[in-house]
């Protein structure tokens, strides 16, 4: 792969960035601060267009919904909203459910939401109706949706990754001494053949779906993981991580290059549908986007 070259930078928020996201027509990016907003910023010239306000404290995660109408936000305020996204409306909220960190199911028929020492489970096509489950005796720390089973990847404070069928609310397997210590980060390849994670002894492995045998493993110098993003085609893994951006070819499980950034605290990355951008958001209040090598 050929090396990224110098990115576009722009300030988004007027704090940390915690999320970012791609529209699924690859014409709208969308970042989540702790200033309390959702913005929205044309592509490829990075104009803002929209800003989503409601929120009363840091919106943590967004997530689209699988026909791109929607984007679910949630929020250490403790509500979960749910917006029009092409005209910037809010249609609903769902009170009551603070989390450090919310995932949408494929299907979106549920939001998992981690609010240590619990794992909630909003079951969004049944009234909202919440289950909660304690993977961890204190924390979980990492979430991921396979995109080909009803399969939900739970990673926390210890060193096995937990697996539960999301429908059912109950574990079906798990990796026992995956990792140690902390699983930091799950992410699943797009054709939901394998589970990346990372734990904080530094190794990213990959896993089997359907044997949950490990396939490899990669040391990387960064200890302080933060996520996992595959690119659509699945052939890279980008990785997240303090200061540093990590490139994984993932058919040879190597790295294929390390991008290290000035700003601590790079917490989000985003590939635009068809794997034309990167998208990085980070604490300096600054996203920065790189057209990406295919």
């Amino acid at each position: 792969m050929k090396s990224l070259k110098s990115p576009t930078t722009f300030i988004a928020h007027e704090s940390h960035i915690s999320d970012v996201k791609f529209s699924l027509d690859g014409q709208t990016l969308l970042t989540a601060g702790m200033d309390n907003y959702v913005k929205m910023w044309s592509v490829p010239d990075w104009a803002l267009t929209r800003v989503l306000s409601g929120h009363k404290k840091s919106v943590n995660n967004l997530n689209l919904t699988a026909d791109g109408t929607r984007v679910i936000t949630a929020s250490s305020d403790k509500t979960i909203r749910i917006w029009n996204l092409d005209i910037g409306s809010q249609i609903r909220q769902i009170v009551g459910v603070k989390g450090s960190r919310a995932l949408l199911s494929p299907d979106d028929s549920c939001l998992a939401v981690v609010s240590n020492p619990w794992l909630r489970i909003v079951k969004l096509d049944e009234d909202d109706a919440c289950e909660r489950i304690k993977p961890f005796p204190k924390r979980t720390t990492a979430l991921a949706f396979s995109p080909t089973q009803h399969h939900l990847a739970v990673g926390g404070q210890g060193d096995d990754i937990l697996i539960y069928n999301y429908q059912e609310i109950r574990q079906v397997h798990g990796i026992i001494g995956a990792h140690e210590g902390y699983v930091l980060s799950l992410s699943f390849s797009p054709d939901g053949k394998r589970l990346a994670s990372v734990g904080y002894e530094k190794q990213l492995c990959f896993w089997d779906h359907a044997t949950w045998v490990m396939l490899g493993s990669v040391y990387l110098e960064n200890q302080g993981v933060q996520s996992l993003t595959y690119s659509p085609s699945g052939g890279h893994l980008a990785i997240a991580s303090d200061h540093r951006i990590t490139i994984i070819d993932t058919r040879s499980m190597m790295i294929d290059q390390i991008v290290d950034l000035r700003p601590k605290g790079v917490y989000c990355l985003a590939f635009s549908p068809g794997g034309r951008w990167l998208a990085c958001g980070a604490a300096d209040k600054r996203i920065r986007v790189w057209a990406f090598p295919r």
